[in-house]
């Protein structure tokens, strides 16, 4: 398969049982980085986005959900993509409905509970970004997602809140929890 765009948001040791080891994993999550030269976007707050910094790729998006995370990147010497795109959430608001954030001068608002929903936002505008989706359209497309069943769900409002979610591992349940 000749694929055109491959997006790293995070690795954690959860998935480990099919490959044996966590660096077992983290190669083959390499692989399809390594397969996919036209296009990467990387979450540049993750632990290990430096080993996905270092495959070559055309072009390649950071992004990153905290105003005060640098996005800086240096490539390897004539080894650096031809594009370069940064995108970076500032004024992230949550509240008890979602999530409202800025990129450059467009707000969003998502319907979504949990900060963690920014930084996936931010690697689905990085993706339309790069097809020439404006930021504008990006936001009334964020906007209109509505609650998935089951992940960060609230089913009772009063007289307490209570939230649904299929989180079961360790670092999902953490984001829960946060949230």
């Amino acid at each position: 398969i000749n694929f055109h765009t491959a997006v790293f948001t995070n690795l954690s040791p959860e998935h480990i049982e099919r490959h044996g080891s966590f660096e077992n994993y983290k190669r083959t999550k390499g692989k399809l980085f390594q397969v996919t030269k036209k296009l990467h976007v990387i979450n540049a707050e993750a632990e290990h986005a430096p080993y996905f910094l270092a495959i070559q790729s055309k072009e390649l998006y950071l992004y990153a959900s905290s105003p005060e995370f640098s996005l800086r990147f240096t490539p390897s010497a004539g080894r650096g993509p031809t594009r370069l795109q940064k995108i970076q959430s500032s004024r992230v608001l949550e509240n008890e409905n979602g999530v409202n954030f800025q990129v450059d001068d467009v707000n969003f608002r998502l319907h979504l509970l949990g900060r963690f929903n920014v930084s996936n936002a931010l690697a689905a505008i990085a993706v339309a970004r790069s097809q020439g989706i404006p930021l504008s359209v990006c936001s009334k497309a964020l906007e209109k997602m509505d609650v998935v069943p089951g992940r960060m769900e609230q089913v009772v409002a009063k007289p307490f809140r209570v939230v649904v979610d299929y989180a079961f591992t360790p670092a999902a349940l953490e984001k829960v929890y946060q949230t």
